[in-house]
C-alpha cells in the first residue's frame, strides 16, 4: 500500500527530536532548524559581536534566530510600556 504525503509527515519526528546536521566548521545550518511560519526577511547593520551572541542564545535555547529577537523585542515592549519613545538621535 502506497502512503501519500499526509501519512508519511505523520511518521516522521519532529525537527528538534534531531540531531541537527553540521557543516565542516562545526556551525549548524540555519536552515535545518524547524519551520516557524517566519518568511519575511530582516536585514539590519549590527556590531560584529551581535550575531554570534544571538546565535548563542538561539543554540542554547533550541530556538531559532527570529525567535530570540521576537522574544527581545516582545520584552522591551513590556518594560517601556507607558513611556514616550524618543528616536535615536
Amino acid at each position: 500500500m502506497k502512503r501519500n504525503r499526509r501519512d508519511q509527515d505523520r511518521t516522521r519526528t519532529r525537527a528538534d527530536e534531531r540531531p541537527l546536521p553540521r557543516r565542516k566548521d562545526g556551525e549548524v545550518d540555519g536552515r535545518t532548524r524547524r519551520r516557524t511560519g517566519r518568511h519575511v526577511l530582516f536585514a539590519a547593520r549590527v556590531t560584529e559581536a551581535f550575531p554570534a551572541v544571538v546565535k548563542e542564545i538561539a543554540a542554547k535555547e533550541k530556538r531559532t534566530i527570529g525567535e530570540v529577537l521576537e522574544d527581545a523585542v516582545r520584552q522591551y515592549r513590556q518594560r517601556n510600556k507607558g513611556k514616550p519613545h524618543e528616536p535615536a538621535p
